[in-house]
């Protein structure tokens, strides 16, 4: 009996041996009737988990082969097999030319087949591969088709489609409309025309000109001589502006007389002479004779007397907001009670048009005292609307723009636990506005999504620290989608909170600060796309900055010796060097702190 097993044996090993020259197909031997048993790949016996075994013939380059993992041939593992012409990177020699084509490049298809579709033979009168057309036959396109307003389109040298034919678009060769220029149409200006010392100005993408090969000037995105930046100069204040960027350092503070107490101060240029002015909210201290003042500019970072415009409430915040479309921004203000009303608990939103005159005044009473405010378009109807943060009625009030400078009271979110502050940005980049708050009780961040229409969805919650008091939206890791920050007074931290896409917001970091922290605000500071942070504290009379390290988290960069208790913090260009400056306001010293940016060095920029 042991005779016949091994004499079994042997014979499987004969058999398995001279089908070398047939198709391939056995795939080592077992005893009939036998269950398989374990083994090892490469002993010439089908195993348990093998496909095939020919044991020293086992191969991964030679065409039907079992390989060395013991599986059967199959497309897709380089190597051309029976029934195959191609197999991944392997074409078999196969070339374009074999099939009756020109040009072109042959590759290998999904199952293991030529794929001719990269081949061409320009001048046959048919499109085929990477043809965009071929004589008559422009793959039945219009100009119309390919983004252009109408014409004739055409089919060019080389088998690509000629626009010059096309009217009303960009890439036809002929400048039209706001181009700058499109194709070689450069019209008649080269880069010396356009503040570069000499080399050759081309045409980009969108009709805009490519200054990347002009020398010796900003704006072509090559760092050269004294400049710090350079990233185009197609955007002012993105961290590189006129090519010149900040370290996002500050100098000491310079404080000029406001009003008494304080509480958030904005930029506008309220007599139209091209100087920023600012304008503060005015807290008015223990007997509450609040305001706004209005610290009219002198250029260089320097301001006049505060000219005093009294509601004789206190005033808690203050935007600005073109709300009649004319051109001229006017100030809102947020009360934490209504102007000159019997009944001072009620709050109110104040609209003041610097335009018509100092004094002229619109309000809306909302029933309780308004802490924040947020300015965007959230019905669509292409006017600025307002949101106000209402902690005394858990609430955050929409006011709707009436497109003449004036609010009307539309609806309201409710936010249980303290909503202090809000905010506005495109979270989910649907393109409607959303809202972001905190609930300070809670120690909660809240999101409400825009539907559209002036309505929201339910809240969706996330973390936040302790005590959260202001919330930012700002891109703080470069991908240019708003993320957002959230300031907690009560354990001195900044949390960030980053935008995942479809409304989803992941952790980014937590910065550790000093508890007292109040409010903040986000801008470029260095010339890096990654958005930046300055923060004030109020318990340490401080201005921190911290740069955004590109992965939603921050690194202390600086911290500037304040103003006695700084409560806002507003990021603008004071003294037009491109780089931006910090105002605050300060409670408890009656006066606004400028902290002027400092210019990096030459060459020292990211762009």
């Amino acid at each position: 009996m042991l005779a016949m097993h091994v004499l079994g044996r042997l014979i499987c090993l004969i058999v398995s041996l001279s089908v070398a020259t047939i198709a391939f197909g056995l795939s080592g031997c077992a005893e009939k009737g036998k269950p398989l048993v374990p083994g090892v790949c490469g002993d010439g016996i089908l195993n348990i988990d093998e496909e095939c075994d020919e044991g020293d013939r086992n191969s991964d380059i030679l065409p039907d082969r079992c390989r060395t993992d013991c599986h059967k041939p199959f497309c897709g593992d380089a190597v051309v097999d029976q029934g195959e012409t191609c197999d991944s990177s392997d074409l078999h020699g196969a070339a374009c030319t074999d099939y009756g084509f020109l040009k072109g490049e042959v590759t290998c298809g999904s199952h293991c087949a030529v794929d001719l579709s990269g081949c061409w033979t320009c001048g046959d009168g048919l499109a085929s591969g990477k043809e965009q057309c071929d004589g008559q036959d422009i793959r039945d396109l219009s100009c119309a088709d390919l983004g252009f307003d109408g014409g004739t389109l055409a089919c060019g040298s080389g088998c690509a489609f000629d626009f010059s034919g096309c009217t009303g678009g960009c890439g036809n060769g002929v400048r039209e409309g706001a181009e700058d220029c499109d194709a070689s149409d450069v019209g008649d200006k080269h880069c010396a025309d356009l503040g570069f010392d000499g080399g050759t100005l081309a045409c980009g993408s969108g009709c805009a000109f490519d200054f990347s090969g002009c020398t010796g000037g900003c704006g072509n995105g090559v760092v050269e001589g004294d400049e710090v930046c350079d990233d185009g100069n197609d955007v002012d204040y993105d961290g590189c502006s006129h090519c010149v960027g900040g370290d996002a350092t500050f100098e000491d503070v310079v404080t000029w007389l406001a009003c008494e107490a304080p509480t958030d101060v904005t930029a506008a240029d309220v007599n139209d002479d091209g100087v920023v002015d600012l304008v503060v909210a005015c807290g008015g201290g223990t007997d509450g004779q609040g305001g706004l003042a209005v610290l009219l500019g002198q250029g260089q970072a320097a301001f006049g007397a505060p000219q005093f415009l009294a509601f004789h409430v206190p005033v808690t915040s203050v935007k600005t907001a073109d709300l009649n479309r004319d051109g001229h921004a006017e100030v809102v203000a947020g009360c934490l009670s209504t102007p000159d009303a019997t009944d001072q608990q009620t709050g109110a939103v104040v609209v003041v048009d610097f335009a018509v005159g100092f004094d002229a005044t619109s309000l809306l009473p909302l029933g309780g005292g308004v802490t924040d405010l947020a300015v965007a378009d959230w019905n669509g109807d292409g006017d600025l609307d307002v949101v106000a943060a209402v902690p005394s009625l858990q609430q955050l009030v929409l006011l709707a723009g009436d497109g003449q400078g004036g609010l009307i009271g539309d609806s309201f979110l409710y936010v249980y636990g303290l909503p202090s502050a809000v905010a506005a940005a495109d979270l989910d980049q649907d393109g409607v506005m959303d809202l972001a708050t905190v609930r300070q009780r809670y120690d909660v961040t809240v999101v409400f999504f825009g539907l559209g229409g002036g309505s929201f969805s339910d809240p969706a919650y996330d973390l936040a620290g302790d005590r959260p008091s202001d919330v930012v939206v700002f891109s703080f890791n470069g991908d240019f989608m708003p993320d957002v920050a959230i300031v907690n007074a009560g354990d001195g931290t900044v949390t960030t909170l980053v935008t995942m896409g479809q409304g989803q917001l992941g952790l980014g970091g937590v910065l550790e600060m000093d508890p007292g922290i109040v409010r903040a605000a986000a801008a470029y500071f260095d010339s890096d796309s990654h958005g930046d942070l300055a923060v004030a504290s109020s318990a340490t009379d401080q201005i921190w900055s911290a740069v955004g390290k590109g992965d939603g988290s921050f690194v202390v960069r600086s911290k500037v010796p304040s103003c006695d208790s700084p409560v806002s913090v507003l990021p603008t260009d004071l003294n037009g060097d491109g780089v931006v400056d910090l105002v605050t306001a300060c409670s408890f010293a009656g006066t606004v702190g400028v902290h002027l940016g400092h210019v990096a060095d030459s060459g020292q920029g990211d762009h």
